[in-house]
């Protein structure tokens, strides 16, 4: 009975905390989720710059992947609520970087470092791993920092993904990081963004009770999306106009294609790699 009494009392004022957080989050604001209307979507993609192509997953291919990862083998705690949209995003972005043995390989944004891990053994690459939780600077295979500063020289690097990590880069350390990855990618080099988050409109989703103690400076363009399902403090979806401002014209000398890919619910009704990025530095 106590411990029923205790857990609704801490339910109460998490709630509270919520709204006292929501409260101060600065307009235009919301708690609606996001609706993607698709066709107005890739409309609006198809009348912008930004070339577009669609794309379908070999189910086959994927699962003879999928086997040869051994996730279960080598990282059998990694993300078991979801791994089939986990293990789909290391499949797709192994396939249009076109890793080669020999290439070096830097994991954006790596966290646990399990992409790089799964590449180095099935392609041999020489795989090193960033991440804004590492200490600062380059320790052998860690890099640690923000990734629109690489402590790493220019044209030094073949290929690099982000797995479900772009959307996490705060102010603008989006336009930063294409920026950056221009100058660190060698000549024929290329850069795979999945998921790419696309909306109506510009958003970025939050939980108050993250983004509020983290004092997250939200853009003054930008609709703030508070939503208790959404465990992290930032969540950027770009709407195409923003797309085109901050990735597109920060490319630089690179080629930059959308993929929209049109089965992935066919791995699995948990999947939502709808869209990625890819770039080549020419």
């Amino acid at each position: 009975m106590r411990s029923s009494i205790r857990q609704t009392i801490a339910r109460w004022k998490r709630r509270a905390q919520w709204e006292w957080h929501y409260a101060r989050l600065r307009p235009p604001k919301s708690r609606r989720d996001l609706m993607l209307d698709e066709p107005a979507l890739l409309e609006a993609l198809r009348a912008s710059p930004i070339p577009m192509e669609t794309g379908r997953i070999d189910q086959k291919a994927y699962h003879h992947w999928l086997d040869q990862a051994e996730y279960d083998q080598y990282h059998s705690d990694y993300y078991r609520e979801n791994l089939p949209e986990k293990s789909l995003e290391h499949f797709l972005a192994a396939q249009w970087l076109n890793l080669q043995s020999g290439q070096d390989y830097l994991d954006i944004a790596s966290e646990t470092g399990t992409a790089a891990e799964i590449y180095e053994r099935l392609y041999g690459v020489n795989a090193r791993i960033q991440d804004l939780s590492f200490a600062p600077g380059s320790h052998g295979r860690r890099i640690g920092g923000n990734a629109a500063a690489l402590p790493l020289e220019g044209n030094s690097i073949d290929a690099m993904a982000l797995h479900c990590s772009f959307e996490h880069f705060e102010g603008d350390s989006d336009r930063g990081f294409i920026r950056e990855m221009t100058r660190v990618l060698r000549p024929g080099g290329r850069c795979v963004i999945v998921p790419l988050y696309l909306s109506q409109y510009y958003a970025c989703l939050t939980d108050p009770l993250r983004s509020g103690p983290g004092q997250v400076a939200f853009e003054s363009d930008i609709t703030v999306v508070a939503l208790r399902t959404w465990p992290n403090r930032h969540g950027r979806f770009y709407d195409i106009p923003h797309l085109i401002e901050r990735v597109w014209n920060e490319r630089g000398p690179c080629s930059m294609r959308l993929i929209a890919v049109e089965n992935y619910r066919d791995i699995s009704p948990t999947c939502y790699l709808r869209f990625g990025l890819v770039f080549e530095k020419s």
